[in-house]
């Protein structure tokens, strides 16, 4: 397996995990008080639209060679450093 399929695989358990931390969210939100509930759905939409991003550019991944998927890499990890620190803040 080259190092940019085992990337991609690594990288998409990740976004199952991602939904399912999502998901959680969503049930919190579905118990919470109207001005909680507000600020879950405002991350909850973040982290959908990251999450978004990042399944694209895993599939870009796909289609390109050894020579230039490093360049989406560094999309993919920033896409998911913005997601962890979205959750960071929905916890605090």
């Amino acid at each position: 397996m080259s190092k940019k399929d085992a990337y991609r695989e690594k990288r998409e358990a990740e976004l199952k995990e991602m939904q399912a931390k999502i998901d959680v969210l969503k049930a919190k939100a579905e118990s919470a008080k109207a001005d909680a509930r507000v600020k879950y759905e405002e991350k909850i939409e973040q982290l959908q639209s990251k999450r978004d991003k990042a399944a694209e550019k895993l599939e870009e991944i796909k289609s390109v060679g050894e020579d230039t998927w490093e360049e989406i890499k560094g999309i993919v990890d920033d896409t998911f450093t913005e997601m962890k620190d979205i959750l960071s803040e929905s916890k605090a």
